[in-house]
């Protein structure tokens, strides 16, 4: 992958636009946050907000960062291209870089898609790296594991995204033949290829995946089905009975969210939002898109973000972000981004929530953004 306001009073407006340059003033002075305020009728206190004070000796350029991890007080950017680990407060917006990568490993372009948390460590999931690297959220120490299972070579493009089950990171392969489980405490890694029947994977097979606390799901981007994963007994179950309208094409889908009963999946190709009950197997399918919005048919959002009320899809090549309630369907689009903002055709990847706030993780954006506001996350 490469690339109105209705105002209720002309005095309100004055005030608004007044407030909104003195904060903007501030912050581009500080050179840490520049926010942008709600631009849509209905939706109070919805501000986005950039940070762009990087770590030392880093220098942001495009193709960064794929997807994001939360620790319980930082954020920390998985590097695709970027060659530190970042790690941003929450609450304070600063940033650290971790770059002391373990001796044997030498990092190189579209290293890394995705990460886990497993309570201490982020894995950071790869895609060209030759190993997974865990990092010590406590200490910043970074450890390489590299023995892959007998059955499996390790390729390009191999794994998207992963999962943690409460026992073990799953990892979600796009160009790799199997899924593979790694073991948190011994490094020991486990391959599953067993794939249904009529089971078709594509250019690049999945793309992250989310765990339901019983099942690991694989969200297909290229693949013809969902694929649910016992993962006590590594046994595979497609869904493809998809929603009428709907036709499955290529780079359909590029990651997923639980609500409590349901996996949403996000449309990087496909024409619509897809929800599949994981009871049931039953999929809805969701495309009353906003009315001044325009879902593009290629690379429209990479990931999303689950706040528990509002699945919010991650922006790539689509110009805004759109919040879908996960109770009735309703879709709500904002693009009030900061001024300072250089959005880049692929502009985040991935996404996490704070317990407050909704942050998008930049794959070309020169910002890190956050999304806060009471009546709005």
């Amino acid at each position: 992958m490469h690339k109105n306001l209705i105002g209720p009073v002309a005095f309100a407006i004055t005030i608004l636009a007044l407030l909104y340059a003195t904060i903007a003033s501030a912050a581009l002075n500080a050179n840490l946050q520049i926010s942008g305020d709600a631009q849509f009728a209905g939706v109070k206190d919805c501000v986005m907000t950039g940070y762009s004070d990087w770590s030392s000796g880093y220098v942001k350029e495009i193709d960064a960062f794929v997807d994001g991890v939360y620790d319980g007080q930082n954020i920390w950017l998985v590097p695709y291209n970027a060659d530190q680990v970042v790690k941003i407060d929450k609450d304070t917006g600063v940033m650290t870089g971790y770059d002391s990568w373990p001796v044997s490993f030498t990092k190189e372009y579209n290293a890394f898609a995705g990460g886990v948390f497993d309570g201490q460590n982020i894995w950071m999931v790869p895609y060209n790296a030759d190993r997974v690297v865990k990092i010590d959220k406590d200490t910043g120490i970074m450890t390489d594991y590299n023995g892959w299972p007998v059955s499996y070579t390790k390729n390009v493009n191999a794994f998207v995204g992963g999962v943690f089950d409460g026992q073990n990171i799953w990892m979600v392969p796009s160009t790799a033949d199997q899924a593979i489980k790694i073991n948190p405490l011994t490094g020991e890694m486990t391959g599953y290829g067993d794939w249904p029947g009529g089971f078709i994977r594509g250019a690049e097979g999945f793309a992250f995946g989310i765990y339901d606390g019983t099942n690991v799901w694989l969200i297909p981007r290229d693949t013809n089905m969902v694929i649910k994963i016992n993962p006590l007994t590594g046994e595979m179950t497609g869904y493809d009975e998809w929603p009428d309208g709907f036709i499955k094409n290529a780079n359909a889908f590029y990651g997923g969210v639980y609500d409590g009963i349901s996996t949403w999946l996000v449309p990087l190709n496909a024409d619509r939002v897809i929800k599949i009950n994981s009871l049931t197997g039953e999929m809805t399918g969701y495309n009353d898109w906003p009315i001044n919005f325009i879902k593009s048919s290629t690379f429209a959002f990479t990931g999303a973000v689950y706040d528990g009320t509002n699945i919010w899809l991650v922006p790539y090549f689509a110009d805004s972000v759109i919040k879908i309630n996960s109770l009735t369907g309703v879709m709500t689009e904002y693009n009030n981004w900061p001024s300072e903002l250089v959005k880049g055709a692929g502009a985040f990847c991935g996404g996490v929530y704070d317990g407050t706030n909704v942050w998008l993780i930049p794959r070309d954006a020169n910002f890190i953004i956050k999304i806060s506001g009471e009546d709005c996350v």
